[in-house]
């Protein structure tokens, strides 16, 4: 049986135990054993990250100095160390669908973003195995959202032609909203500031996104909970993957067997904690 790939793999392990940091390959390193996609890299010494235009606290935002940081940021920066080159980071998508496309057109290597798996979105691309497991979770109304006793469960409560669900457009959370509650009018804004903040005026009786962001935003909006209440849906999970684009297989196997390792040596896990304040399995 042909083995066409298992050369580049000591390959692989060999420089990066002579060098180990990002940039070190040189121009004289031979690539001809690598596949096509993981050369391409390896040649321009840099990988290109595709992440979301608006930061995304606790993933990829800004810190007091400016620097970019993020729980998706440092495993962007391992990821290019462990490959041996630099890491650019492309945030020109105004959209999470933006960035699926970005790859799937072959103009970033991968997208790291707090970006949810679709079946609408895998035509386009393909998804890593996911590296945290966030939930489905609403940021409700109080004066619109269901009365004190009411025993309806959630999603038949939210699955009403009278009920209008508010989300990010160009999210997953629009092909939840649309498949789950095909009832709703579903309501999309730019960002997730518009979408709680028709939340709190109770222009829409409920906002679907995920719990970490919606945790953050009450946490900096504490004056804010008067108006509305959260729900998080833990039978609804969301898993964060990292998209390759669909003609790069030997790239997503290798993303697939990084993933794997830093799960195996507490890596990720250590990550998870630092970012999310508490393990989020994958």
């Amino acid at each position: 049986m042909k083995r066409p790939y298992f050369g580049w793999l000591w390959l692989v392990a060999g420089m990066l135990a002579g060098f180990g940091l990002p940039g070190s390959w040189s121009a004289e390193t031979d690539t001809s054993l690598m596949p096509p996609d993981i050369r391409r890299i390896v040649k321009r010494g840099e990988l290109i990250v595709a992440m979301h235009r608006e930061d995304g606290a606790p993933f990829y935002t800004l810190d007091k100095a400016g620097q970019l940081c993020g729980l998706d940021v440092d495993l962007a920066e391992s990821i290019a160390q462990t490959l041996g080159v630099k890491v650019r980071f492309d945030r020109s998508s105004a959209t999470f669908d933006g960035l699926v496309d970005f790859v799937a057109a072959g103009q970033a290597d991968l997208a790291i973003s707090c970006i949810s798996r679709t079946p609408r979105r895998a035509m386009l691309a393909n998804f890593s195995t996911p590296y945290v497991r966030l939930y489905q979770a609403l940021l409700i109304n109080r004066v619109k959202g269901p009365r004190a006793g009411n025993a309806l469960p959630i999603d038949q409560w939210l699955n009403a032609p009278n009920i209008r669900i508010g989300t990010i457009s160009g999210s997953s959370y629009m092909d939840f909203a649309v498949k789950d509650y095909p009832k709703a009018e579903i309501v999309a804004y730019e960002d997730f500031d518009k979408a709680a903040a028709a939340a709190v005026r109770g222009d829409v009786h409920a906002v679907i996104f995920d719990n970490s962001q919606i945790t953050l935003w009450v946490q900096q909006h504490p004056e804010e909970v008067l108006y509305v209440q959260t729900r998080i849906m833990k039978d609804k999970e969301d898993p964060l993957s990292i998209v390759v684009n669909w003609q790069d297989a030997q790239l997503l196997n290798w993303i697939n067997t990084y993933l794997a390792t830093m799960e195996g040596e507490g890596r990720l896990t250590a990550l998870r904690v630092k970012w999310l304040g508490k393990e989020s399995s994958p």
